[in-house]
């Protein structure tokens, strides 16, 4: 049973970050009861492993569904155990615990891990996991100094993977090179409007939009749009802010996203 919806919601990720996003989301949504068998029995077996490739697996599907207090719970009952995880999947547990952190009170301050996620970093052999780990650093950070400096940090290390060996699929998200590089730049670019320097956000928010589109991310196109339509409010542009936006919702709403 824990393999075939392994299986499963590993293939529907795939597909959840392409053209093919709204079919993938109406097969797994009734498939998730399943999933959640699976990771009860992967933790009353003490198999935490089993049950993290599941979480991974998964995180994808719950972001778009809004279902962070629940994957937060799921993570929480890691939380014990996370030492007998190997290195790189220790580490991408933390990520998804600073993903999902804001949801759960008993999962916070999420400042508590960051110490533990910069050591790991020194013993993990995959480097876009290092990159997320300063990209999510930046995002909470109270100093935007030092956060302008993780930000950067994240997006070149997410640039020099190309060059390396691919994770493997199993890393579902964490894979996704592209995905996850684009997504670093729409995050700075935001951060950065939202303390007047458009100048530097406006190039990061067009690169990581132009991906989006031509991945057909519609649930990203939702965001940068929405992005965009910030950026022309700002700028006092009100018939482009109401473009961007109502562009935004109308894709939020054809595919029910959270």
């Amino acid at each position: 049973h824990y393999a075939v919806y392994l299986q499963l919601f590993r293939t529907g990720d795939s597909h959840l970050r392409g053209a093919e996003a709204a079919t993938w989301l109406a097969r797994l949504e009734p498939e998730q009861d399943n999933l959640r068998h699976a990771l009860q029995w992967a933790l009353d077996e003490t198999h935490y492993e089993d049950a993290m490739w599941l979480m991974i697996a998964v995180a994808w599907l719950w972001q778009l569904r809004g279902n962070w207090y629940e994957h937060g719970k799921w993570l929480a009952q890691l939380v014990p155990h996370r030492q007998a995880l190997a290195v790189d999947l220790r580490l991408a547990f933390l990520i998804c615990v600073y993903s999902a952190a804001r949801a759960l009170e008993e999962l916070q301050p999420v400042e508590r891990w960051t110490g533990e996620m910069i050591e790991l970093q020194e013993f993990c052999s995959h480097k876009f996991l290092q990159a997320t780990t300063w990209f999510f650093i930046a995002c909470y950070s109270a100093d935007f100094s030092q956060a302008a400096v993780a930000f950067e940090r994240a997006i070149a290390l997410a640039r020099a993977t190309r060059e390396l060996p691919a994770l493997g699929a199993e890393w579902g998200l964490f894979a996704d090179y592209d995905f996850n590089l684009v997504s670093y730049l729409s995050d700075y670019a935001s951060a950065l409007i939202q303390r007047g320097k458009i100048v530097q956000a406006v190039p990061l928010l067009t690169e990581s939009l132009a991906i989006f589109r031509r991945r057909e991310n519609q649930y990203e196109i939702a965001e940068g749009l929405g992005t965009l339509g910030l950026l022309a409010l700002l700028q006092g542009d009100l018939a482009g802010a109401h473009r961007h936006l109502h562009e935004a919702v109308t894709i939020a709403t054809a595919f029910t996203y959270q």
